[in-house]
């Protein structure tokens, strides 16, 4: 598939899903337990496709581009430590606002800059190509439909309805825009570079998962649910699917 089609149907994708995440708690209150469930098996799927995919097509990448495994674990830390400071700064700024709780307005800034990110990932995995483009697909996909709804709630219950339809939807087309954007630099100007792009965007995935996702899941009483954690491992065996239908087995 072309890389402009691969681009603009991946971006079409998460756009819809996104739409209807943000527009069900206009409607719906929404299922608590539904939702965990969700959540949670995105979790095993985002674990499944950094450990089973990502992590080592970058190595691949890395090698075959003339760096070593060093440089690969550098990048992908890299990754990891710029989401990390890029949450710590909006938290500053939220509090310099005036009030240490994070408002509705300034979680949904942070969120833009996330869903950016998410663009730039799925972009990575489409220019990488190789099966492993479905999978992190499959995991944004997931991820983005638990966040855009998570999120719907909070901006719904803290300001009015119309100025919470406009957010959301603006919400909505940035990671599709952002992976568009990011889709042509891959292969029209930063082109070479696949290797320290996809390490970078594994450390990014990695914080996704293991710091957001993952604690998410296990939360509460769900820590030790025999529930929490078949739907967690049937997440892994999706991306064990994947993998292997896509010749990565």
């Amino acid at each position: 598939m072309d890389s402009t089609v691969a681009s603009l149907s991946a971006a079409g994708l998460i756009l819809i899903i996104s739409l209807v995440a943000a527009y069900l708690p206009f409607r719906f209150t929404g299922n608590p337990k539904v939702r965990t469930r969700i959540l949670t098996l995105s979790a095993g799927i985002m674990i499944g496709v950094l450990f089973i995919m990502m992590i080592p097509e970058a190595l691949d990448r890395i090698e075959a581009e003339g760096h070593n495994h060093v440089f690969c674990s550098a990048v992908m830390m890299a990754g990891f430590l710029f989401v990390l400071m890029i949450g710590y700064l909006l938290h500053i700024i939220s509090i310099k606002s005036g009030s240490e709780d994070i408002s509705s307005r300034g979680m949904w800034i942070g969120f833009c800059v996330d869903a950016v990110i998410d663009g730039a990932v799925v972009a990575t995995g489409l220019n990488v190509g190789g099966g492993t483009e479905i999978a992190i697909l499959i995991a944004m996909c997931l991820h983005k439909g638990v966040e855009v709804f998570a999120l719907s709630n909070q901006i719904i219950s803290g300001t009015d309805t119309a100025s919470a339809k406009k957010m959301m939807i603006l919400y909505c087309f940035i990671c599709p825009l952002s992976l568009i954007v990011f889709g042509f630099l891959f292969t029209r100007v930063l082109v070479g570079i696949s290797g320290p792009a996809l390490c970078f965007s594994a450390g990014i995935f990695m914080y996704a998962a293991l710091a957001e996702m993952v604690p998410g899941a296990f939360e509460g009483e769900n820590r030790h649910s025999l529930t929490t954690i078949v739907t967690f491992a049937m997440g892994i065996a999706v991306t064990l699917v994947v993998d292997y239908i896509t010749g990565g087995l």
